[in-house]
């Protein structure tokens, strides 16, 4: 996804599979809400704080919960 930025770091609705061109609405919130929630799973996972066993949870409550650290 970083790859597909803009030269200010904006996304857009979607891109091209074959060349990575912009397309569709653009700024793009969900695009970017994307981008944050997959770095604060990365950051939890890599902290071994991501509950454990297939365990099916809420991650905006689990990370108000557990990653105020």
């Amino acid at each position: 996804l970083l790859k597909l930025e803009n030269d200010v770091g904006l996304y857009a609705e979607e891109a091209a599979f074959e060349n990575g061109e912009l397309l569709g609405n653009f700024p793009q919130a969900f695009t970017h809400m994307a981008l944050v929630i997959s770095c604060a799973h990365l950051t939890a996972a890599r902290a071994g704080k991501l509950p454990t066993g297939g365990e099916a949870y809420d991650f905006a409550e689990f990370a108000f919960d557990r990653l105020k650290d």
